[in-house]
């Protein structure tokens, strides 16, 4: 190893040290070079010291006239703040408060991370181009990729490395943000009932605990389907008279103002709880659509009575004896006709309604780009294929369904789902809280409750006369 003091170096710091204090730089190289352009090129084992400060690579590039370090292979900087940058090119100023780290990774001093395309380095500024950032150690494997638990995704991001972080797509200096941290989350091959038990601090519990102590008023989550719904009966406990909860939404974007219950949530339910399930949407249906008197039909293979499976039957005749405005079955292929605010099905059926319409939806649109290439321009194309696609995923143009029966708002969404979809997620808890939903249901339950209990009471009196 050869130790260089580089006297170009030394002649630069005394014209700057009118205004800095001088900055000693030592370098180490298995090799040092000069070319015809005056530049000095270290080889092997470089080590660049300056202060507390150290950047090693297995190439650098100095060039006398312009003072510039390059870095045009793989490196690490650690800066005076025991930050560790990697990156795979870059460059430098002679005194390293300035530069340029391509393809960055960050591990910052309390063990959170930056990933990003860019980081231009000015003084105690870092600008990451961008970015992802995550507090997270605990990692999780999503498909072939080992991901945090959680992360934050912007255009831009500040790091003072002497103050804090700001996020600069969005003007989040006078939110109220609080991080809450979890140690790990329920994964959807897991059995949520023992994955809750064996994981008490996963995201899913941490985030429904909060809204259960009140420190949130919703919960929203794209994670487990399974998980959510056992988080949210164990820490918000089911509304009186149901005994369990149930999604309900819209699905098909032909029919925006129609909701299917259950969506997949319970895949085996008596006729008894199919009528919660049609009085949780009428409630659903009027508060979010003022609709006064929402129109409840049964999904079946028929829309002729009697027609289906001893459940489809049996809940028939319950309806057509209660209160709720019960139009009939009908068949899938009405879905889209807008027939009733209000569809009930078991989570077994909505299930597989929900993911053929979003799969067609998917080719569908798929095939009529494949069709139209060439023959209208790409943008036309492209606004076609939206529209094929969100009219066949109204759940994903929501955001996420609301789990309905608990008494707390929870809010379930697509495990795909991107930064939009997340974002009208949060917009549907909003307007949940703010209908007073679950106050609601809880009121119009116990109304149907007592109305049932004084039919029974009815005719029970009229059998004993």
């Amino acid at each position: 190893m050869n130790k260089i003091y580089l006297f170009f170096l030394f002649f630069l710091i005394l014209i700057i040290t009118t205004q800095h204090s001088a900055k000693e730089i030592l370098i180490y190289a298995d090799s040092i070079d000069y070319d015809s352009q005056s530049n000095i090129i270290g080889k092997g084992n470089v080590k660049i010291i300056s202060e507390n400060e150290v950047i090693m690579s297995d190439l650098i590039i100095i060039n006398e006239k312009t003072n510039k370090i390059t870095l045009p292979i793989n490196f690490s900087y650690k800066d005076n703040k025991n930050n560790y940058y990697f990156g795979t090119s870059g460059e430098f100023s002679e005194n390293l408060e300035n530069g340029i780290i391509n393809d960055v990774k960050i591990l910052l001093n309390d063990g959170s991370r930056i990933v990003g395309d860019k980081a231009i380095k000015t003084g105690k500024i870092d600008l990451i181009n961008k970015g992802v950032y995550s507090p997270c150690t605990s990692r999780i494997k999503i498909k072939n990729l080992i991901c945090p638990i959680w992360q934050v995704e912007a255009e831009k991001i500040l790091h003072d490395r002497e103050q804090l972080f700001l996020y600069q797509k969005h003007d989040v200096a006078n939110l109220q943000i609080k991080i809450v941290p979890s140690d790990s989350v329920v994964e959807e091959n897991e059995q949520p009932a023992l994955a809750l038990r064996n994981k008490p601090n996963s995201s899913i519990l941490v985030a429904t605990g909060l809204v259960k102590q009140g420190m949130a008023d919703a919960c929203v989550s794209m994670g487990s389907t399974g998980a959510a719904m056992a988080s949210a009966v164990v820490m918000f406990g089911t509304i009186e008279g149901i005994e369990r909860p149930a999604l309900g939404g819209p699905i098909i974007g032909f029919a925006p103002n129609t909701a299917i219950i259950d969506m997949g949530s319970n895949v085996d339910c008596r006729p008894g709880q199919m009528l919660s399930f049609a009085v949780i949407g009428r409630v659903y249906a009027h508060r979010f659509w003022k609709i006064e008197n929402p129109r409840v039909a049964l999904l079946s293979v028929g829309a002729e009575t009697g027609k289906g499976n001893r459940q489809i039957r049996e809940t028939t005749e319950l309806f057509q004896n209660s209160q709720i405005n019960f139009v009939g079955n009908i068949e899938a292929d009405q879905l889209t006709k807008g027939i009733a605010e209000v569809v009930i099905c078991d989570g077994f059926v909505g299930n597989i309604v929900l993911k053929l319409t979003e799969g067609l939806g998917s080719a569908l649109a798929k095939r009529v780009g494949e069709k139209l290439e060439n023959l209208v321009p790409l943008a036309v194309s492209e606004k076609i294929q939206t529209e094929i696609y969100e009219l066949t995923n109204a759940l994903e143009a929501f955001g996420g369904a609301p789990l309905l029966g608990v008494n707390g708002v929870s809010i379930v969404g697509h495990g795909r789902s991107k930064a939009i979809s997340i974002t009208k997620a949060i917009e549907t808890a909003k307007n949940t809280v703010d209908i007073n939903l679950i106050e609601n249901l809880n009121q119009e339950l116990s109304s149907v409750r007592n109305q049932m209990n004084s039919e029974i009471d009815a005719k029970s009196k009229h059998q004993e006369e």
